[in-house]
């Protein structure tokens, strides 16, 4: 996969670099030799390039190799900021980006009214990159969606559905509301390439992953739970109210990058949109008795996460934060059609 691009335009621009999918799409794409341009937005103290250069040390560490440094593009994509890319990144951009790959976002389950989030990330964001997408010319445009767009789908759910589902919760509104500002601009595009991944979990070689979110916020909640449910699988379901023979659709961060830059580095596969979801699924049941062992054997470490506050979180307060933002989440997942990603990438 190690080739060296020399046409014009050969750069890549990534978004979400930092987040827990992103740092692996750097890492890819570095290892298929393109060339990368990188959004990330200051944060504090930390400047851009020196967030850049702390997930490059990653991706250097977990490859075993080095690369070069990234383009590094200043610049917050939530809808909500005011600043915007200054006029040298920008005639820099249009110069020698050919692609864009957009990966960041918002994967909060429940409406921060204050910020507007999930929204302002992953709509307003959406809307700020194919804004200056317009501006570049025509580009292959590559989004990282997700899978629930379908919502509370029953049955299957097909990978080129397109149609406004009932939602169960703010992120997959969010998701599906991106989508189809993409779609309705797509005859902007050289192209409009849309991958859908399941819940992604850690790397399928060491277990790792860079946050506590998605299903991990499940893991991080469970901790807190009163021992006498956390310990008991049935009596933890009772509690919660959800349901043990219910199946979700869990994949490892890593197929899920190497599926995007495979689909990316083959212009024949571009233009659909593609499950990245898992042929098998796993219960609700597995889910819950995995987690509980895992509290069980990690105990010292659980204890030393918990601050002196989420010790004290009453039973009720526990109880409502996860119907609030995780009881839907894990609810039954429907069977996602394989079609297009069988057909791409048959291995």
């Amino acid at each position: 996969m190690n080739r060296i691009y020399s046409h014009e335009r050969d750069f890549v621009l990534l978004t979400g670099a930092c987040g827990f999918v992103g740092r692996y799409l750097l890492k890819d794409l570095l290892l298929a030799g393109r060339r990368v341009a990188v959004v990330v937005r200051s944060r504090g103290r930390q400047s851009a390039v020196a967030r850049v250069k702390k997930v490059l040390d990653f991706c250097e560490e977990t490859a075993n190799q080095s690369f070069p440094m990234p383009r590094v593009i200043d610049w917050d994509l939530c809808e909500n900021a005011s600043d915007g890319i200054n006029t040298n990144d920008l005639d820099w951009l249009a110069e020698n980006v050919g692609s864009i790959l957009h990966s960041a976002a918002s994967v909060r389950f429940t409406l921060d009214s204050k910020a507007e989030e999930p929204f302002a990330s992953n709509v307003g964001g959406t809307r700020r990159l194919l804004d200056l997408a317009t501006e570049l010319g025509p580009v292959d445009f590559h989004h990282v969606s997700t899978a629930y767009v379908c919502g509370d789908r029953q049955g299957t759910a097909f990978e080129n559905e397109t149609t406004l589902p009932a939602f169960k919760n703010v992120y997959e509104e969010s998701k599906f509301l991106a989508e189809e500002q993409l779609r309705e601009a797509a005859h902007e595009f050289k192209s409009l390439t849309i991958y859908r991944p399941s819940i992604v979990v850690g790397d399928s070689q060491t277990g790792y992953a860079s946050a506590f979110q998605t299903i991990y916020g499940g893991l991080r909640l469970a901790s807190t739970m009163p021992e006498s449910h956390r310990n008991d699988v049935e009596s933890l379901f009772e509690w919660l109210g959800v349901s043990g023979k219910a199946t979700k659709n869990l994949v490892p961060v890593d197929w899920v990058s190497r599926s995007i830059v495979g689909i990316l580095e083959q212009p024949s596969l571009h233009q659909k949109t593609y499950h990245l979801t898992n042929p098998k699924d796993v219960s609700v049941d597995q889910l819950a008795t995995a987690m509980v062992s895992a509290i069980q054997k990690e105990s010292n470490c659980w204890q030393s996460m918990k601050s002196s506050a989420s010790e004290t979180v009453p039973t009720d307060d526990i109880k409502r934060v996860f119907l609030d933002s995780f009881q839907n989440y894990f609810s039954n997942d429907p069977i996602f059609d394989r079609t297009q990603i069988d057909a791409a990438l048959p291995n």
